[in-house]
C-alpha cells in the first residue's frame, strides 16, 4: 500500500543522472532499495527543526503510496516548501493543486508518477515552492481550521 513497486519502475524511466533517493524514517533496511541511484537512509526525527531541515535538503518529496487519507507527509513537505509528487488518492487532491504545488499522478499509473517526479525537477522550485507553503497556510495552518471550527459552529447555533 505504500507503493514501493510503483516507485521502482518510475525510478527506473527516470533520465536524470543526478538523483539522490533519501528514504526517510528508516534507517538502513537489511535488503536496501535496488535502484541505480545512491540512497540514503535517515532514521525516524523526534524535533520539528530536524523535521524541516530533513524536507528541506530534497528537491521534490515522492509520496507514492497507493492507500492513504490526509497523508502528515505531504502537509510537512509542503509547510516546509518543498513540492510534493503523489498519486491522487484519499486526501491528496485537497492537499496538492495539479502543477501549482505539486503533481496528481493516475492511482497506480508508473509512467504518470515518473513525469510528475520529471516535471517537478524540471519546474522552477522558487514557485513551486511558494504555492505549496501558501496552499498549506490558507488551508491547513491552526488558524484557518480555527476558522473553519468557528464558522460551523456559529451555523450550528
Amino acid at each position: 500500500r505504500k507503493g514501493y513497486k510503483e516507485l521502482l519502475v518510475a525510478l527506473s524511466v527516470l533520465n536524470y543522472p543526478n538523483i539522490i533517493l533519501v528514504v526517510a524514517g528508516q534507517s538502513r533496511p537489511i535488503e536496501p532499495i535496488e535502484t541505480r541511484f545512491p540512497v540514503y537512509y535517515i532514521p525516524p526525527v523526534h524535533d520539528d527543526v530536524s523535521l524541516s531541515l530533513m524536507y528541506n535538503v530534497a528537491n521534490v518529496v515522492v509520496v507514492p503510496s497507493i492507500q492513504d487519507n490526509l497523508s502528515n507527509t505531504v502537509i510537512e513537505s509542503m509547510a516546509c516548501g518543498v513540492p510534493v509528487v503523489a498519486f491522487n488518492i484519499g486526501g491528496n487532491s485537497d492537499m496538492i493543486d495539479h502543477k501549482e504545488n505539486g503533481y496528481l499522478a493516475k492511482l497506480k499509473d508508473k509512467n504518470d508518477f515518473a513525469n510528475g517526479i520529471a516535471w517537478s525537477l524540471d519546474n522552477e522550485r522558487p514557485l513551486l515552492s511558494e504555492n505549496a507553503r501558501e496552499k498549506v497556510i490558507r488551508t491547513f495552518s491552526h488558524y484557518a481550521v480555527i476558522k473553519r471550527y468557528e464558522k460551523l459552529y456559529r451555523e450550528i447555533i
